[in-house]
């Protein structure tokens, strides 16, 4: 089984062995949440979801997670939700949301 979680009574952090993927996040999401070389990765060219009932990040940030490789694709600081040209990350998806 590739569902691993940390030992450490105070932590059980779940994850994926294979790519170390946050297992909450592909339960709430889907398997596009794991790295794109995992073997349990799907691709899901759809829209992010935003899925507060299921997903305690969506819950906390107010909007939808992004899959690993699109997270990746945001500047350090707009990761950690710095604004960058005067809009953060999350600004700029909901703007981008609109216009579809």
């Amino acid at each position: 089984c590739d569902h691993m979680y940390c030992r450490n009574k105070d932590c059980r952090h779940e994850f994926c062995w294979q790519c170390f993927a946050d297992r909450r996040l592909i339960a709430a999401h889907g398997n596009h949440y794991h790295e794109i070389g995992c073997p349990f990765y799907f691709a899901y060219d759809g829209p992010a979801e935003f899925v507060p009932d299921r997903c305690d990040t969506c819950k906390k940030t107010g909007h939808a997670c992004l899959p690993p490789d699109q997270f990746r694709q945001l500047l350090p600081a707009e990761q950690i939700g710095v604004p960058v040209d005067g809009h953060t990350a999350a600004a700029r998806r909901r703007q981008h949301e609109r216009m579809e």
